[in-house]
């Protein structure tokens, strides 16, 4: 309970082995303070609210900032989603009796890891699809056509965007652990599992991949806590 005998909740952040603790200055959500709620050999990160925070941006960052401090403590966290909400310590205790072998397990299969992203877009000309976004006069077999082209266009594009996750992870097998690919019309996207020592020679490989192969647009980012492989 807190002043005046208003419940107060949880927002969850991460989850670490116990022992391992948050600063004493560091602040969640809406500022408050954060702290560890510890049972069955684990360490659930929260900060304590009358109210479950509200969602947005601000608080977005605020989420990931506590993960990122975990991570930068040395240790690799389990990420929590954004807006973990528990009703008291009670519900804290629960969940870390009910999903302790899950989150050890994880916590043994990220040690020492870290996330990479890649962004990317390969690059056609949309042609088809401007001409159909167009709003041009069409007949409807002019405008069949277009489909078609436009639908030719993002297979060709996919086809793009995978040849380019296959050199990458070429270029990088040698570091990466696990990855996650999406290969959507138009761009790219990867998230890899890597050691925090091999972040740095994944990073200078990907570049080089992406400059040999005179890809337009083309961003690493993190390192990251593992959000994409809890």
């Amino acid at each position: 309970m807190i002043a005046g005998g208003m419940a107060e909740g949880l927002v969850a952040y991460a989850v670490l082995p116990e022992g391992v603790l948050p600063a004493p200055d560091m602040r969640g959500l809406e500022g408050a303070p954060t702290h560890a709620v510890e049972a069955e050999g684990l360490a659930l990160w929260v900060s304590a609210h009358h109210h479950a925070p509200p969602p947005g941006a601000a608080a977005a960052q605020a989420h990931h900032a506590v993960v990122a401090a975990a991570l930068a403590g040395g240790v690799t966290p389990v990420p929590l989603r954004f807006g973990q909400w528990l009703e008291d310590t009670a519900a804290a205790h629960r969940v870390l009796r009910e999903r302790a072998a899950e989150w050890h397990e994880t916590l043994e299969r990220l040690a020492g890891m870290v996330e990479l992203g890649v962004r990317a877009e390969p690059g056609r000309a949309g042609s088809a699809a401007r001409s159909v976004r167009s709003g041009g006069a069409m007949d409807g077999t002019a405008y069949m056509r277009s489909l078609l082209e436009r639908h030719a266009e993002r297979r060709a594009t996919t086809a793009d965007a995978q040849a380019l996750a296959d050199a990458l992870h070429a270029a990088g097998a040698d570091w990466i652990r696990q990855e996650v690919v999406d290969t959507r019309p138009a761009w790219l996207s990867v998230a890899y599992l890597v050691g925090r020592d091999d972040a740095r020679p994944l990073r200078d490989a990907l570049q080089r991949t992406a400059r040999e192969r005179a890809v337009g647009s083309f961003a690493v980012t993190g390192p990251w806590p593992p959000y994409s492989f809890t």
